[in-house]
């Protein structure tokens, strides 16, 4: 995974951007990385080799370079055994950092963004074994805006609801006395009243927000 996410190139006139060129970068100029991928690499390297000296300890590792890494934030649902060697882990987190230095940069690290989740979509079709969840800077105003089409049963369903419930609390056995058109009118009302407030927003250059969805309820 960490490989085909390395590989990833976003073209532009005249170059193709790859991880190593938008990345942050260390003082010896190269791209920073989380100590969990070294862990990793550390890992398929010894048994690549038919060796079982690297062990990974928590939250402390020490790397074969000597350094001692932290990997407490990195691993999730962690089983240890003696002396803190981790027997299991049914997490792993794996941070990539972009730089945002200049408008350009920007568009190609959104654009890797992009990329990036259709690489982990990939990525969990061919192994459904194993759960991937992807997050960018964009994911929470995506997830936001998907709120409105997540909502919209429940939203017909609750309207269904106050409509019924509006009709029998104007309604009465007399058929005089009785006037479910009211019931039905105001709620028409209301809901017209939050189209319009909705629509001026819109116009005014507001962004949608989820608390729309209540206001016919509120009013």
């Amino acid at each position: 995974m960490h490989s085909a996410v390395t590989r990833i190139q976003v073209q532009r006139p005249g170059f193709n951007y790859t991880f190593a060129h938008i990345c942050v970068l260390n003082n010896d100029k190269t791209c920073i990385v989380d100590d969990i991928v070294h862990i990793l690499e550390g890992l398929k390297s010894a048994r690549s080799s038919n060796r079982t000296t690297f062990i990974i300890t928590y939250p402390i590792t020490q790397l074969k370079d000597g350094r001692e890494v932290y990997n407490g934030h990195q691993l999730g649902g962690v089983t240890i055994h003696s002396k803190d060697r981790v027997k299991s882990a049914e997490a792993v987190q794996l941070t990539y950092y972009l730089q945002a230095i200049n408008a350009l940069n920007d568009v190609v690290a959104e654009k890797w963004e992009s990329i990036f989740c259709d690489t982990v979509d990939h990525f969990q079709r061919a192994n459904r074994e194993v759960k991937m969840y992807p997050f960018t800077s964009a994911s929470l105003g995506e997830d936001f805006q998907k709120t409105s089409i997540v909502s919209q049963r429940y939203l017909i369903t609750s309207l269904a609801l106050v409509l019924t419930l509006a009709v029998l609390c104007c309604s009465m056995q007399d058929c005089v006395r009785s006037k479910p058109w009211l019931g039905l009118t105001g709620l028409v009302t209301v809901s017209l009243a939050t189209l319009t407030a909705a629509g001026i927003i819109n116009l005014t250059g507001g962004k949608y927000n989820s608390t729309f969805l209540g206001l016919p309820f509120i009013m």
